[in-house]
């Protein structure tokens, strides 16, 4: 059975604090905000599992249980050896390296040449010299604690805006290239009728005007007024492509859901 110490804070190797409940690990001493790691959830909780249960091998089946299974996920192996090489990459960032080893056809396990040590909170090193214990203030220890929190607080922050940015940006380029496209196709589309203030729209190419006058009488269309849509629909074939836009769809930010009908080519 796998035991965790969910309020359990881990010192490992005297230089390196794992908090569990927050998903990081950080430095005893900190001098600079490189010196925090967040990780995410599932890498978080598979480094508790093994810290808490160090020295025993834990198999992948173990882990995919204890990690995902008992949240109702199912994922795939490459998602917990992703975990883990990105738990090896933000260990070694704080210069601790070949900590988590790999057992062939076993599992997972901590090195037993690591020290680990269970405290109670991360603001102070138990393991530290009482005469280094006095040169820590209360206030500073606060004041830590509060750096620590804001500079969790303002990566957060900064990743999401960061996120955001990308969206944008990658929005932006979708839509414009989308937008880009339909100028060459779609500027060879005529108007050939109207219902209810809705335009109905077909290629040029295509002269069988009767046809689609057909289809339109036949097949009642969901357009709004002031709606477009644009028709094609290939002679002597069942298939029809349908796009309704809010507005013309050479306009930039036009909005449009795609169709795709069968009708009866009797109509040809």
């Amino acid at each position: 059975m796998i035991g965790v110490a969910m309020s359990k804070v881990y010192l490992i190797d005297n230089s390196v604090i794992f908090n569990p409940e927050l998903h990081y690990l950080r430095r005893h001493l900190m001098t600079s905000p490189q010196d925090i790691v967040q990780l995410n959830a599932p890498t978080s909780r598979c480094f508790e599992i093994l810290l808490a249960n160090r020295y025993s091998v834990i198999s992948q089946k173990v882990l995919f249980e204890s990690v995902w299974g008992k949240q109702g996920a199912y994922v795939s192996a490459n998602t917990l050896y992703q975990n883990i090489s990105l738990l090896r990459k933000a260990l070694k960032s704080l210069d601790l390296d070949g900590i988590v080893k790999t057992i062939s056809k076993q599992g997972i396990v901590i090195a037993d040449t690591v020290s680990v040590q269970e405290i109670e909170n991360d603001n102070v090193d138990l393991s530290l010299p009482s005469a280094t214990l006095a040169t820590v203030s209360p206030t500073a220890e606060i004041a830590q604690s509060t750096g620590i929190q804001k500079w969790l607080t303002s990566n957060l922050f900064l990743g999401i805006l960061v996120t955001l940015a990308l969206g944008l940006v990658t929005l932006f380029i979708l839509e414009n290239h989308q937008h880009q496209s339909h100028m060459g196709y779609f500027n060879h589309y005529s108007q050939f009728t109207e219902i209810n203030g809705c335009a109905i729209f077909k290629p040029e190419m295509d002269n069988s005007e009767e046809r689609y006058l057909s289809f339109v009488k036949n097949y009642p269309i969901p357009c709004a007024a002031q709606s477009k849509v644009y028709l094609t629909m290939p002679r002597a074939k069942p298939q029809v492509s349908m796009l309704i836009c809010d507005k013309d769809i050479l306009t930039p930010g036009v909005r449009c859901h795609s169709y795709n009908l069968l009708r009866e080519v009797n109509y040809d």
